[in-house]
């Protein structure tokens, strides 16, 4: 679930593979997203854990699991279109925040996997170019939260064990 502060509208993970945006002032569904998960080269999608809004309320991200891995979607909620699918090799996401002034996507991942425990990490996407600006090891267990705050370009995660650490990513 997520909220777009901008608009009165709520984003919502409905099924397997479909979000609505509903507002929040007529309860209407304003609009729905459903994807298919053969066009990204997914055998099943088993749906989204996470929701975030970019910084003017025209992309929301949305990350998906299937069995091996998972992967974040960006979504243009005008044209109703998936934008891309931001790979994350064969890690599980646990946690997305898009800056509230950049187009600065933050991933929470985890390298786990059934066979070794893996590390903690946390991912910055510029997601205009769809490259990676960062790519950093924290401490403590999975981030579970991550929180961009509202002035300067700082991030703060929490992760499993409750350690709060507070990141400046960005310039």
């Amino acid at each position: 679930m997520a909220w777009y502060l901008g608009i009165e509208q709520l984003a919502l993970y409905a099924s397997v593979a479909s979000i609505i945006i509903l507002d929040v002032v007529t309860f209407d569904i304003v609009k729905e997203l459903s994807w298919d998960s053969d066009n990204f080269g997914l055998p099943y999608w088993y749906g989204s854990q996470s929701l975030a809004w970019n910084q003017d309320g025209q992309k929301l991200a949305v990350i998906g699991y299937h069995p091996t891995n998972s992967n974040i979607l960006i979504w243009d909620v005008n044209t109703n279109k998936i934008l891309t699918r931001l790979p994350n090799c064969d890690s599980v996401i646990t946690s997305i925040a898009w800056n509230p002034r950049t187009d600065a996507l933050a991933i929470g991942y985890t390298t786990d996997s059934l066979n070794k425990l893996g590390e903690n990490m946390v991912r910055i996407w510029n997601t205009e170019k769809y490259t990676i600006v960062a790519d950093t090891l924290i401490d403590g267990g999975g981030p579970v939260l991550l929180a961009w705050d509202l002035k300067d370009n700082y991030l703060a995660t929490v992760s499993q064990d409750n350690l709060t650490q507070i990141w400046k990513f960005l310039d």
